[in-house]
């Protein structure tokens, strides 16, 4: 009788470790899906164009599809007509990506004078989501962002070049 205790203890045992075996494996398995990297890599920068404020300034914006119109007393010159941004997204096939932009962004010219204000950011996707499609490596999902700018008079907003960056984050969910 007590070697079926000593051969149950063990066999007890042999299956606990074979169990918790199974158990590394699977974690492994799982989590190894899960650690896939999400990667932003910036293809274009958003470019307003060249212009002149007038004589009250007004607002530039930039569609997701790269197409500039301008308000107020805004003057759009010839030469640069301005560019949307173009991002690639990275990563697996099937998985829901929501990017998150800031309400509005302040730039600083280098002369003196007035920041000025981009707002009122949205992407080529609806409600900026999307499930990522492509399907083969390396799974790169481009999205296109525009923009408005807003403009003072120009003894507000002198002429300079305004040059700046803005933060989105990307929010990935795997389904």
């Amino acid at each position: 009788m007590i070697l079926v205790k000593k051969n149950t203890i063990h066999s007890f045992l042999y299956g606990s470790a074979l169990y918790i075996l199974l158990c590394f494996f699977t974690c492994n398995k799982g989590c190894a899906q899960q650690l896939t990297e999400l990667q932003v890599y910036v293809i274009q920068g958003l470019s307003f164009g060249t212009f002149s404020a007038g004589s009250q300034g007004g607002t530039v914006a930039i569609s997701p599809d790269g197409n500039r119109t301008v308000s107020g007393t805004i003057i759009p010159l010839a030469g640069s007509t301005g560019s949307c941004a173009i991002l690639e997204i990275e990563a697996p096939p099937n998985r829901l990506i929501h990017i998150e932009f800031p309400k509005s962004v302040q730039f600083k010219g280098s002369k003196k004078g007035k920041g000025i204000t981009i707002s009122n950011f949205k992407s080529d996707k609806p409600n900026n989501s999307f499930i990522t499609t492509v399907n083969n490596p390396p799974y790169r999902n481009i999205v296109r962002v525009g923009a408005t700018l807003t403009v003072q008079n120009p003894a507000e907003n002198i002429s300079d070049d305004y040059v700046g960056e803005f933060h989105f984050m990307v929010n990935y969910i795997q389904q």
